[in-house]
């Protein structure tokens, strides 16, 4: 055992430069443990043990406001006296701030506690201090920290946020190059710079899975290799600015890539905005409704971008110079039988949709699609479609989109800009749908067999305001081509499209040049077909040079089409049509069969901005050919007619002929001249009279008096049967021709058409209830005596032959029309 020696310590602690004793400075001295603190004069004096074998040994000195010192001194008698001690003061930030005043109070003190600590505890408290900053560490890389010139900082976040029940505040992982998957719970940053991506794995290239966040910086280029695609099931944001697009494009020039996929409904939180889509060659997906599934071997789809059971938001980008079977440009589709019917009653919105908006499927504004084709497969299992935009079973909305100079290629493919498929319905609102080309219908859009439900506001397409211009149909519809759809059209302009003749449709080999709308059937219970402010100009279904084996009807309806079995609720308010062009029906062609379609409003209501129209080319003309036949309503004033009895059923219909020649002997078929007879506006004439139908001499059927009233035709007369309230009973039909006149071949089939129609809505209109109005006046003179009697008439007259017209009620069917 070491003999000890005990020491007295003394000596002063002042402040360097001013000399200042210090109060309660500490004076620790480690070998013994010991302290002692000075007194107002800055004295100290302790006794401190030291080891006989130890000959040196020191104190450290700390006071509150100075540097700590370290003073050795030499142990050589029992009073040791350190004389000055002398501390060098604090900079002005340990004396002014709050920081710097802890630090200076804590930071001695935690010196002091140090040295009397021993070497195990040292060690320990070293050993517990690593380990908690090994722990720490993870979190503070988790939290932002980064480590230069390595990924494993970014690794660390990676894993940190894989493990989804650790709560923090994540920073976004940041790799330097683009990884093949992009894990689930997991935010990603991808900066700004120029990358390349190959094809890889299954899915072509990068995956982001379910649930993970990518977000794509400014000013990025990704060069996609042939055949790369990105595929995301999370969280797409790519958003650019103005000056720093995002660009998609070929890496190799001339070999195209895949497409960018936002697969399912978590995807639906993506948004693109100010990016570049270009080059693009779709992907390959198989199945039908229900069973959509990527995978190999089956039809590309979306030549830049897919969107399937996704609510995205793509804004201010262009897609360009893409391929695929269907939708050349962009594929949108659903499959899910749970997504509501969105409200789309606000009919204002012009602008970008706010977040959390009710539109159930993908958001399209400032989109540009230009440049696009749909190409059908060279086996031709499929026919194509789209060339710009395809949707099924989806609701997308699109606002200010341009859509332009897309095609489609292939017999059969339809919608050269847009493609409407089965279960969707779409809704554009100042869109430019311009010069795309489809090679079968609808060169600007075809919408097919898409959705009856909802209100007038969700219709299958809605289009309100913008343009549908200088589209070209080698089918139908060089504007729209409707099959099966509910279309609404409101403030919109179809000017300058084009139908010409090589489309696979027979039925309607050129027809439509505005728009083509065609039904097989009947959608009673909504309005089908809504016009309303829109105007309809420059359109033309053109006519082949060589028409031989033709019929007219094939190159029908410059400006519209409609053609439907049954009753098909239709609504034209304020349609403006102009310069149209068509070998018949100019403006607009109504096929025969649809004649029982609804009427909300009048023809009145379509003004025609153009003189009288050559003679076979109708501004509105009723094709020829089935047992039906619609006529063009021009109405007599109301004091030209009156009110049927109410027990009053009509059971009779008589024939006469009527013409100008005593007004205009040079033309005596004048319609308008005919007309001012009726109204009495005509000098010599006495009385005002009507009937309810005037067929022209080529045809054409005009309806002066609904059936509804009582024309006033017929007189005095009496019926075979003994009836003399003719008028009561009878609808009345103006042929126009002169007494020496044969009725022509197209006045002789419109009226048996019309008959046929006539008998469907009236059932007791029999063969022998259709007379003629000199039968029915001989029969009142024969029944009255001589004071009594009316002047004698001769229409129809003799040259009006009977059989002719028996034999073509015969033909249409008139004894089955029901």
């Amino acid at each position: 055992m070491s003999h000890i020696l005990v020491a007295s310590l003394t000596g002063v602690v002042r402040l360097e430069g001013s000399g200042t004793p210090l109060f309660a400075a500490t004076i620790y001295h480690p070998h013994s443990r010991t302290r002692t603190t000075t007194g107002a004069d800055g004295r100290f004096s302790f006794k401190v043990p030291f080891p006989l074998s130890k000959h040196s040994s020191h104190v450290r000195v700390v006071a509150s406001g100075a540097w700590p010192r370290h003073v050795p001194f030499t142990v050589e008698s029992t009073t040791i006296d350190l004389g000055d001690v002398a501390l060098v003061p604090l900079p002005e930030f340990f004396t002014r701030s709050t920081i710097g005043v802890i630090a200076s109070f804590f930071g001695p003190r935690a010196l002091t506690r140090w040295c009397t600590l021993s070497r195990l505890e040292k060690l320990l408290l070293a050993c517990g201090f690593l380990c908690t900053l090994l722990i720490a560490l993870p979190f503070a890389i988790d939290r932002g920290l980064s480590i230069p010139f390595t990924d494993f900082d970014e690794y660390i976040r990676e894993s940190f946020q894989r493990v989804s029940w650790i709560p923090s505040a994540h920073t976004p992982v940041q790799y330097a190059g683009i990884r093949d998957y992009y894990y689930t719970n997991v935010s990603y940053v991808i900066p700004s710079g120029e990358y390349r991506v190959a094809r890889k794995g299954k899915e072509g290239g990068p995956v982001i899975q379910k649930y993970a966040t990518v977000r794509i910086e400014p000013g990025s280029t990704f060069l996609m290799e042939p055949g790369a695609n990105l595929l995301v099931f999370g969280t797409l944001e790519a958003r650019g600015t103005p000056d720093q697009r995002i660009s998609f494009r070929a890496a190799v020039p001339g070999q195209r890539w895949g497409n960018i996929t936002l697969w399912e409904r978590e995807s639906g939180r993506s948004r693109l905005a100010y990016c570049s889509i270009s080059g693009g060659s779709g992907r390959k997906c198989k199945g039908s409704e229900g069973a959509f599934v990527r995978e190999e071997g089956g039809y590309a789809v979306g030549g830049g971008l897919l969107l399937y059971d996704s609510a995205a938001t793509v804004e201010q980008t262009s897609v360009s110079d893409c391929e695929a079977v269907y939708g050349g440009g962009i594929y949108l589709r659903s499959d899910s039988q749970t997504t509501s019917i969105p409200s789309t009653q606000d009919t204002t919105r012009t602008g970008p949709p706010v977040a959390g908006g009710r539109t159930a499927g993908p958001t399209l504004w400032r989109v540009a699609v230009k440049g696009c084709v749909a190409k059908a497969p060279e086996d031709k299992t499929r026919a194509g479609g789209g060339g710009g935009v395809f949707v099924s079973g989806t609701y997308p909305e699109l606002s200010a989109c341009e859509i332009s100079d897309n095609r489609t290629e292939g017999k059969l493919a339809c919608g050269g800009g847009l493609y409407v498929a089965t279960g969707a319905r779409v809704r554009l609102v100042e869109c430019t749908v311009a010069n795309n080309v489809a090679q079968a219908e609808g060169g600007g859009m075809y919408a097919y067999k898409i959705r009856d439900d909802g209100d007038e506001n969700t219709s299958g397409i809605v289009v309100q305001g913008g343009t549908i211009s200088r589209n070209l149909a080698t089918g139908a519809g060089g504007g729209i081509s409707g099959f099966n759809a509910r279309v609404r059209l409101t403030k919109v302009t179809v000017e300058d499209n084009r139908v010409t003749m090589g489309g696979p449709t027979e039925a309607i080999r050129s027809s439509g040049g505005g728009v083509l709308l065609k039904f097989e059937t009947a959608y009673a219970a909504r309005t089908s077909v809504f016009l309303e402010d829109c105007d309809i100009s420059r359109n033309t279904a053109e006519v082949p040079r060589q028409p031989q084996g033709l019929r007219a009807a094939d190159f029908a309806g410059g400006g519209l089409v409609l053609d439907a079995p049954g009753k098909i609720p239709l609504v034209l308010r304020n349609v403006r049509c102009a310069q149209n062009d068509a070998m018949v029906g100019r403006h607009f062609a109504m096929w025969p069969r649809s004649h029982y379609a609804g009427w909300d409003g009048s023809w009145s209501q379509v003004r025609c901005r153009e003189p009288e129209n050559e003679e076979g080319s109708q501004a509105i003309y009723d094709l020829s050919g089935a047992n039906s036949v619609r006529p063009i309503v021009l109405p007599l004033p109301d004091d030209c007619s009156s009110l049927r009895p109410p027990s009053a059923q009509v059971d009779t219909v008589v024939l006469h002929y009527t013409s100008a020649r005593n007004v205009l002997p040079d033309q005596p078929y004048d319609r308008e001249s005919i007309l001012a007879i009726f109204r009495a506006e005509v000098p010599g004439t006495r009385e005002k009279t009507s009937a309810h139908y005037l067929i022209e001499r080529d045809g054409a059927v005009i309806e002066l008096v609904n059936e509804a009233l009582k024309a006033w035709h017929a007189g005095r007369a009496c019926l075979p049967t003994g009836e003399s309230d003719v008028n009561e009973r009878s609808i009345g039909i103006e042929m126009v021709r002169k007494a020496e006149d044969i009725p022509t071949d197209e006045q002789y089939r419109s009226l048996a058409l019309l008959l046929c129609d006539i008998k469907r809505r009236h059932p007791k209109v029999i063969r022998e209830r259709i007379v003629g109005h000199d039968l029915i006046r001989t029969l009142w003179n024969q029944a009255h005596p001589p004071q009594e009697r009316a002047e004698e008439k001769t229409d129809p007259g003799p040259l009006f032959h009977w059989s002719r017209l028996m034999a073509e009620l015969d033909r249409n069917g008139f004894d089955a029309a029901k």
